[in-house]
């Protein structure tokens, strides 16, 4: 199995294109760069170059005039026309998932937090920030005070689809290890007495899962918190990727520590809260759950 890809300068959708396929098809697929048109009808797969998107012949290319666009109107690039193609088969392989739901949402999920923004920004629609994966992913690229042949340049695009598996990978399990935790979060909004806050029996990802089971009342999260004992009581944000809180903490709490803690809730092993009023630590299952009964009856 060949796949081609265009040669020269490299950018954030080719790359990760090439690591989802080699995630996919393994050590059984040859990469090719090239824009010689005989190498790129001979590849079986071709992407980012050749001027078709033709998924059922394994064309995936978005520079033409009539460009491949999502449902919505927004435009494609390369990876995500493999990510359409490929995403579900490479969770089942990659992560061992089989149910049908779980692989899809998974993939939705992933296409809309990391690979659609990387097709809005190949395409202009969006611009990347300073620490965005698109510039570090240039960054791969020799830069015009470095010497460097197409040899060195087709190095230098193979260490940066070594960087985008390595993401890749760490973005499926990332993404896996969340959505089983709805599971968690299901069980401990089951045995609550008080909808406003949960208590679960060790600190899982709970963000999205609160919003995709619809626990519209819930306030607050009670959990362990490191490696020391400690237990921590968290802010629900009115949406999963917010700083704006259902409820802040107290605001006499805010930024302080220790003693003046303890003072001011009245909770002896109170530790920490954070300044910005989404967390406070206490040393005890029991110095948080007190934080949180304080917490929920302030104005």
């Amino acid at each position: 199995m060949t796949a081609c890809t265009h040669s020269g300068t490299f950018h954030a959708d080719d790359v990760f294109a090439t690591a989802l396929l080699k995630l996919h098809f393994d050590s059984g697929l040859v990469i090719r760069r090239s824009r010689d048109p005989e190498v790129i009808a001979a590849a079986d797969i071709v992407f980012d170059v050749g001027g078709i998107c033709d998924p059922k012949m394994l064309r995936f290319d978005h520079h033409m005039a009539d460009f491949p666009r999502r449902e919505d109107g927004r435009p494609f690039s390369s990876v995500g026309l493999i990510w359409e193609h490929y995403g579900t088969q490479i969770l089942w392989k990659v992560m061992g998932l089989s149910p049908i739901k779980e692989l899809q949402d998974i993939a939705d999920q992933i296409d809309q937090e990391f690979i659609l923004p990387i097709d809005l920004i190949d395409n202009g629609v969006t611009a990347p920030g300073a620490t965005d994966v698109t510039v570090a992913v240039d960054l791969f690229n020799p830069n015009w005070t470095e010497a460097s042949s197409d040899e060195d340049v087709d190095a230098a695009f193979f260490r940066a689809v070594d960087f985008a598996r390595n993401m890749l990978l760490r973005i499926f399990a990332a993404k896996l290890a969340e959505y089983r935790a709805e599971t968690e979060i299901h069980e401990a909004a089951m045995r609550t007495e008080d909808p406003r806050l949960i208590e679960l029996p060790r600190s899982v990802p709970f963000r999205n899962a609160v919003h995709r089971l619809q626990l519209t009342e819930l306030l607050y999260v009670v959990s362990p918190s490191g490696n020391k004992g400690n237990w921590g009581l968290t802010a629900v944000s009115v949406e999963p990727n917010s700083f704006v809180n259902r409820k802040d903490l107290p605001a006499a709490w805010a930024g302080l520590s220790d003693a003046q803690l303890q003072e001011v809730t009245g909770v002896d092993d109170a530790v920490f809260a954070h300044r910005s009023r989404f967390l406070a630590i206490a040393k005890s299952r029991a110095g948080a759950l007190q934080l949180a009964e304080t917490a929920l009856s302030a104005a």
